[in-house]
């Protein structure tokens, strides 16, 4: 016979609805009152939805029930404008924005709060009683480690490196993939992948945790980090060892307008022999900037040159209109409580990361062109 919620209850002498909300990692329960319940479950077999990776959301109610959720912003309190892009911005605002439509269906609710350093976010944890953390930034390896001890935790970012922590992102190789597909479907052979590394980018006292011999953190925090890999993999790895141009361009924002970095890179694609007919460039404001440099040349687009971004931001507008990766942000926000509730219910569970298709928004700013033939490019 199967076993019942109330055979638990039983079994642990709590309420049938407390080993419901234990079960589904809901709910204001003790850690030691979950763990019994849990351990209960295990011994007596109860087929829980452990092979199910998301769960339906239920509305609960208000009260002690609900889920709260912070996201910790680090960074100088001085900076703030700065540490705050990864909650601000289309990026950063898209995502605490489906973060929270997901709480709404469960009456939760989730705090953005600043603090200078993991000692004080720590000293901040007990009395916030909150069920969960999301982290929107790269954090040492240090920092994590210290973070993951007091709840669980959700990375949603690109460049996740850790090992142990459960993780969102986007699927860059299948971005990838919709980019040159679509290219490819219109004739384009030779196309070039533009990104832009600003090692420069001040960290502020973040700096110093970074510089530790762990292999996560001697990686460059870029947004784009994870693309541009994807990107490597489709320029250099073809069956047919056809190889495509991949341009990362040093940008030093505090030396150089972003406008004169584009442009740098665009002379950098115009003197690539054989010239790219497109251009697959890193993000929307990238593109948009690029777009302005050819015009300046005396290239239109799409007719002289192609040209694709990443993002979907509304607030980049180019003329022609851009054709771009829309970055599934929201939708990555929205999986934040359901992956916090899977941790929950199932505190030693495999950590997952969690990969999110994109989608291609057909503008004007790629033209159809007649296949090059290349002779270092023909197999008999």
């Amino acid at each position: 016979m199967a076993v019942s919620l109330q055979d638990i209850a039983a079994q642990t002498n709590v309420s049938p609805v407390t080993v419901s909300r234990a079960l589904r990692g809901i709910g204001r329960i003790s850690p030691q009152t979950r763990e019994n319940i849990l351990n209960a479950a295990r011994s007596m077999g109860y087929r829980s939805m452990d092979s199910v990776l998301m769960r339906p959301a239920v509305r609960s109610g208000r009260g002690e029930q609900c889920m709260r959720l912070v996201l910790p912003v680090f960074g100088d309190p001085h900076h703030a404008d700065h540490a705050h892009q990864c909650v601000t911005g289309f990026y950063g605002g898209s995502v605490v924005r489906g973060i929270r439509q997901r709480l709404d269906v469960t009456d939760g609710e989730l705090l953005i709060e600043h603090f200078k350093n993991c000692d004080e976010f720590e000293r901040y944890w007990p009395d916030c009683k909150c069920s969960g953390i999301v982290l929107r930034q790269a954090l040492p390896q240090a920092w994590l480690q210290r973070i993951q001890k007091l709840g669980p935790v959700v990375v949603a970012v690109p460049h996740d490196y850790h090992a142990g922590v459960d993780s969102v992102y986007t699927n860059e190789h299948r971005s990838a993939i919709l980019a040159m597909d679509h290219l490819w479907e219109r004739g384009h052979r030779e196309i070039a992948w533009v990104g832009m590394l600003d090692r420069y980018d001040a960290r502020n006292e973040l700096e110093r945790a970074f510089d530790s011999g762990a292999a996560a953190d001697r990686q460059y925090p870029s947004p784009q980090t994870v693309r541009h890999a994807a990107w490597a993999n489709l320029a250099v790895c073809q069956r047919d060892h056809r190889k495509m141009p991949l341009l990362l361009v040093d940008y030093h924002w505090s030396q150089q307008r972003f406008e004169q970095a584009a442009n740098d890179a665009l002379f950098q694609v115009l003197n690539l022999r054989p010239q790219p007919t497109a251009i697959v460039a890193a993000h929307d404001e990238l593109a948009a900037r690029l777009i302005d440099a050819a015009e300046s040349r005396g290239l239109r687009v799409p007719d002289d040159l192609s040209i694709i971004g990443y993002g979907g931001d509304p607030d980049i507008v180019t003329d022609p209109q851009l054709t771009c990766v829309m970055l599934p942000m929201e939708t990555m926000g929205r999986s934040v409580p359901e992956l916090i509730e899977r941790r929950l219910s199932m505190p030693h569970s495999v950590p997952v990361a969690m990969l999110l298709e994109s989608t291609l928004r057909e503008g004007a700013s790629v033209s159809v062109v007649e296949p090059t033939i290349n002779p270092d490019h023909i197999t008999i």
